[in-house]
């Protein structure tokens, strides 16, 4: 098998005490380098750190890879004592800081692979810790570090004990890394097509910089001068946003009636709120729904069994937040209507005529793979204000239209007779 020279690696350090574990993912190889008061590995370490090797870790652009970078660049001369003494000052300033991605590195000696960026692991609503991953992988084995990071490790028991747990987490980003490969080998043929250097990052973030790339295609702008555009709003009047709709329940018709009356205010204060403005509770034939910002969910309670008078149908609504933003033309107050609405449409269609081709051809499925990834960015960059799509407009008209769409659906479907909803979601 060829060696790539990519590695996984992860790094300890305490008060007296450096360790990096590596494993090699085509051969399988181990390396292990160690500073400390029982050996000085620190040539070789550099040695085979400049010896042109990709490496791939957890949270390794915000801390392994900054701490390596400074022991090399900055203390790699100093006296073997002082060399532990100021990483792990320098450690410990990367695990407290309340900016972790200005930690990282702009031109690393060698290639950065982050599993834990890439999954989107550093947003803290989405953060997950190395353990955490290791018990929803199921691993057999999920350690505690050994002793504080704190202490001074004196005795080659204790340095032991640091490497087996060290190696463990190795191995468990690596398994990580095996589930998520499709991601990775994504982010390349998406760099190799566009120059975008995103192997590091999110969907999210690659989808919303592919929009607007494709939607500069279109108008002939800027990217950069696009990317700087927010349209800022002090309120939403619902009123404003709502799609006319007509519902034959009454009770369904008075809570369309109630969010036309509503103004949604963008502040700090009124966010609180937003919360129970837009929570609701309705009954459609006896199914219970919760109406709340995030969408529409209600399940009736019993077992359901197809029989030989019944079937059980599931309906999918295809790409909804997509087909709802062309439909509703929810577009940024900023942009130019029809241009966004074609680099939509024109992504849609794309993926729709070669739906064929997608399955039997990986060139196509990878082109398929990064169109959607742009579609589905668009939705949730219109609340985020670092985003060149920011109007919270757009955000409050996709999913306010977006459920009482469906619960017109569910109201259509209702009136079928013996036709029974159990759930929605």
């Amino acid at each position: 098998m060829e060696d790539r020279k990519i590695w996984v690696y992860d790094i300890e350090q305490f008060k007296n005490f450096h360790c990096s574990t590596w494993l090699n993912i085509d051969t399988q190889e181990t390396k292990v380098f160690i500073i400390s008061i029982f050996q000085n590995d620190y040539k070789e370490y550099r040695d085979f750190c400049y010896s042109g090797i990709k490496g791939i870790g957890f949270n390794n652009l915000s801390y392994d890879y900054p701490l390596l970078d400074y022991l090399f660049t900055i203390i790699g001369n100093s006296p073997l004592g002082k060399i532990d003494e100021y990483l792990y000052l320098e450690s410990q300033r990367l695990v407290n800081s309340e900016t972790p991605k200005f930690n990282r590195i702009k031109n690393p000696i060698f290639d950065q692979i982050d599993v834990f960026a890439l999954s989107h692991f550093d947003n803290k609503n989405r953060r997950v810790s190395l353990k955490q991953l290791e018990i929803v992988l199921e691993l057999e084995n999920v350690e505690d570090i050994p002793y504080k990071y704190d202490e001074e490790i004196l005795l080659l028991e204790q340095q032991e004990k640091i490497l087996s747990y060290n190696y463990n987490d190795v191995y468990a980003t690596y398994q990580y890394f095996l589930k998520i490969i499709h991601k990775i080998r994504l982010r390349q043929s998406i760099k190799n097509n566009t120059n975008l250097d995103c192997i590091n990052w999110s969907d999210s973030k690659i989808g919303e910089q592919l929009f607007l790339l494709e939607y500069c295609k279109t108008t002939g702008e800027n990217p950069y001068e696009v990317s700087k555009l927010r349209t800022h709003r002090d309120s939403v009047k619902i009123s404003d946003i709502l799609y006319p709709l007509t519902f034959k329940l009454p009770h369904l018709q008075n809570l369309y009636n109630t969010l036309k009356s509503l103004v949604i205010y963008n502040d700090a204060k009124d966010n609180e709120n937003i919360e129970h403005k837009l929570a609701y509770k309705v009954i459609i034939n006896d199914l219970e729904l919760d109406i709340k910002k995030g969408g529409i969910h209600g399940s009736l309670k019993g077992i359901f069994k197809e029989n030989k008078n019944h079937c059980i149908i599931d309906i999918d609504v295809a790409s909804l937040y997509p087909n709802l933003y062309i439909f509703l033309k929810a577009v940024p107050e900023h942009l130019n209507i029809e241009a966004f609405l074609k680099t939509a449409i024109g992504l849609v269609k794309w993926r729709t005529d070669n739906k064929a081709l997608i399955k039997s051809d990986k060139e196509a499925k990878s082109i398929s793979d990064t169109y959607k990834l742009a579609l589905n960015s668009v939705y949730g960059k219109f609340k985020d204000k670092y985003s060149w799509l920011y109007d919270i407009g757009c955000t409050f008209k996709v999913t306010i239209n977006g459920q009482l769409f469906l619960l017109k659906l569910l109201e259509l479907i209702s009136e079928i007779e013996d036709c029974q909803i159990i759930q929605a979601n």
